[in-house]
């Protein structure tokens, strides 16, 4: 999880500086996640859908967040905007674009029908968030759980 977080956060960079003071991001990765094993680039077609069909660029405060964590052996992964929200009718399974038909398919490859991804309006009926559920896989230990939070303007 934290190759896939330092990716991310590069691939956020570069958007900023493409378009700079355009959004604020947030990173949380909880005790535990920052470990996991997830597949690489599992993240950035979300996170790319979030900056690319979220925001209209009219908005003062865009913000894009990304959480980790972990509960009863399962890996809990969210990307939230709070964006324009969801189309009237959209339903993930048949009217979304590649790159989350990419990642279902690959979730699915990975870890069978352990896992999910749902996509629920945010709070105050303003966003998306698209929460990932996974089996929790750790890397070699390293030594203590670690928590990492990072906040960018």
């Amino acid at each position: 999880m934290s190759e896939e977080v330092a990716f991310i956060r590069k691939y956020l960079e570069m958007e900023l500086l493409r378009f700079p003071d355009s959004f604020t991001t947030s990173v949380e990765i909880g005790p535990g996640a920052a470990d996991a094993l997830v597949p690489r680039l599992l993240l950035l077609p979300l996170v790319e859908n979030a900056l690319h069909h979220a925001f209209t660029g009219e908005e003062a405060s865009a913000h894009l967040g990304i959480h980790a964590s972990t509960r009863d052996g399962q890996l809990l992964l969210s990307v939230h905007d709070n964006g324009q929200g969801m189309p009237r009718g959209f339903a993930s399974s048949r009217t979304a674009g590649l790159g989350i038909a990419n990642t279902r398919q690959r979730l699915l490859a990975c870890y069978g029908e352990d896992q999910a991804m749902d996509f629920t309006e945010g709070a105050g009926h303003r966003g998306t968030v698209v929460q990932l559920r996974m089996p929790l896989r750790l890397a070699p230990s390293q030594g203590a759980a670690t928590e990492f939070r990072e906040s960018h303007p």
